[in-house]
């Protein structure tokens, strides 16, 4: 439940050529979250197995769970369930100045401040990781590793003691020009860059009802799951949670784009534009006391079990080369074309969409932040317990929803029937209104492919995950991957018996740059076409009953999902599926009045 109290006030102030606008806005975020997501959950490892959901054999009496995540909550005095409610006073003050130097010349210059505040714990029944000085004080106000790995605890949340301090230097200066050459209107030339900070979101702090001392999270490893089992729960086992650095800060992006417009007589405009963005500081979820294959024996801080913790190591940029053009046909026809020539590189990415081909995003992959010194190129973990912090840029590759190009063309077109007054006072008026006023709209969109994460699927470096680490390329060059046909649409890359010749484990397993890039292959083009027909009928002077046809992918073309990436699987290759939210050719009719 969320409940959000906003005041503005906004000026314009005007003298000439120069306009003046200020203002603030102050919101207060009443948020009340039950995260029932929290609740006990059991994981397999695939269908069939020693922790598969039926087991490896009829004779394994029951089946047993790779890992069980649990959580007991009224620890402490805290509360029974993972009800929470937090509470955060964002505030926002700007003033832009528009001044037009010259006919033809307009200069926009502003600044915005943004305190975004903090996010306070209803009851401060919250924990978080704090630093220990060597005398033994917590400081509440640096990073929780400052003083050592392990000079760290956690603690209640109090008002002197905040979840994560303010920032308060939040300056945001924006700049913009816009330039007509000639002043005639036909060429116009825009230049702008601005600074933006982002929130904090609420994903980064509402599991933190996992944390001691109000609740104790366990995670057990190779349960039986048995029918009927009380689900286990020890507080002497080292726990587990969900930690934001207390020094966190609002993300920063540059961002700058410059256009130049032409218009090309009277029904024609085109528009060339480059856009880029720079951000810093981004947040990331790591992971610092290892996977959740790790055992607990070999954690960096056996105090506790895994943690994910939230900082603002990662980082992105875009760059992007943009064309727009439209042109009205005097026979009735209105068309639109955008392409866009891009890359989106960054060091992690976040799960944004659905992975759909109109909002795409592969998903969120999970990244080791150790490296295992005693690491062994060898499937599952076989021991040692020398850690080492995994470099960020070790990460750096192309997004996960990074689209090189990117090509639609709308249109609409009156058909001709009934069309003109020549036309129609020829026709008979039952004629003319059965045939007049036809319409079809319709979209292609032509876009070049996501990229695709390829797994080693072994834990060959001991950091308790098999579906992150990369393979290395041990002979020719990636172009050489991809099966150009050969094998029909279901086969994207080479299969497995071939791909074995070109990747492998790297010889140096402790060296996060031997293996491939980061998101290094792309997966199927996309190519669709949607298209409407559209007929009105006038009901009076001014009420038109609209019938529409919807052909939703009407040439009927499979859209295909990323292929199987996973060195190991012996599906290496395949298509295994469409993308999600497209279908096969689909009709849809409706029926609209407009008034």
């Amino acid at each position: 439940n969320q409940t959000v109290p906003q005041a503005a006030v906004l000026h314009t102030w005007n003298r000439g050529r120069l306009t003046l606008r200020s203002g603030l806005d102050i919101r207060r975020l009443i948020l009340n979250t039950l995260l029932i997501s929290n609740a006990s959950t059991f994981q397999f490892n695939g269908i069939v197995g020693p922790a598969g959901l039926i087991g490896s054999s009829p004779s394994q009496l029951e089946a047993v769970s790779a890992e069980l995540n649990t959580t007991l909550y009224g620890v402490n005095g805290g509360p029974t369930t993972p009800l929470r409610g937090w509470r955060s006073t964002e505030q926002e003050y700007f003033t832009q100045a528009d001044f037009r130097w010259t006919s033809s010349l307009t200069i926009n210059a502003g600044l915005r401040y943004s305190l975004f505040g903090t996010y306070s714990p209803v009851g401060n029944f919250m924990g978080n990781l704090y630093a220990v000085d060597p005398s033994g004080k917590i400081v509440p106000d640096v990073s929780p590793f400052k003083f050592g790995p392990t000079a760290n605890v956690v603690a209640p949340v109090t008002d002197d003691r905040p979840f994560h301090q303010p920032d308060r230097n939040n300056w945001q200066p924006r700049l913009g020009l816009a330039w007509n050459p000639g002043g005639r209107g036909s060429n116009v030339i825009r230049v702008a860059w601005g600074m933006y900070n982002d929130r904090f979101f609420q994903r980064l702090f509402d599991f933190g009802v996992l944390n001691p001392p109000y609740a104790h999270s366990n995670i057990f490893t190779f349960l039986p799951f048995p029918a009927g089992a009380k689900i286990p729960l020890d507080t002497a086992i080292p726990p587990q949670g969900r930690f934001v650095d207390p020094t966190l800060r609002n993300p920063t992006t540059h961002r700058f784009n410059a256009a130049f417009e032409r218009r090309i007589a009277a029904n024609t405009s085109v528009t060339v534009a480059y856009v880029g963005l720079r951000s810093d500081g981004l947040y990331r979820w790591a992971e610092p006391n290892g996977l959740g294959g790790v055992p607990q024996t070999a954690r960096p801080d056996k105090r506790y079990a895994r943690y994910r913790y939230t900082d603002n190591a990662a980082d992105a940029q875009y760059d992007s080369l943009q064309v727009y053009a439209r042109h009205r046909f005097t026979q009735g026809l209105d068309m639109t074309v955008a392409y866009t020539y891009s890359r989106n590189m960054d060091t992690y990415s976040q799960d944004v969409g659905d992975n759909s081909v109109r909002n795409p995003a592969p998903g969120l992959a999970q990244f080791p932040s150790l490296i295992n010194l005693d690491g062994t190129p060898a499937t599952g973990f076989q021991g040692g317990s020398r850690w080492a912090p995994r470099p960020v840029l070790a990460e750096r590759g192309y997004s996960d929803f990074d689209v090189r190009h990117n090509l639609t063309v709308s249109h609409i077109y009156e058909l001709p029937f009934g069309r003109g007054r020549r036309f129609a006072s020829s026709m008979p008026a039952l004629l003319n209104a059965i045939v007049g006023n036809f319409s079809l709209a319709g979209v292609l969109t032509l876009r070049s492919a996501l990229p695709v994460y390829v797994s080693e699927g072994s834990d060959y470096a001991d950091v308790g995950i098999a579906t992150s680490p990369r393979p290395a390329l041990k002979q020719g060059s990636l172009s050489d991957i991809y099966a150009d046909g050969r094998y029909g649409r279901t086969q994207h890359f080479l299969p497995k018996p071939e791909i074995d010749q070109y990747f492998g484990i790297p010889t140096n397993v402790t060296d996060p740059y031997a293996v491939m890039r980061r998101n290094a292959l792309r997966g199927p083009a996309v190519q669709v076409y949607d298209m409407s027909v559209i007929k009105k009928f006038p009901v009076t002077e001014r009420t038109l009953l609209g019938l529409e046809a919807n052909f939703f992918n009407l040439l009927n073309h499979a859209i295909m999902g990323p292929p199987v990436a996973v060195v190991r699987d012996a599906r290496f290759g395949r298509v295994t599926s469409t993308l999600n939210g497209t279908n096969p050719r689909q009709v849809q009719l409706a029926l609209k009045l407009t008034f």
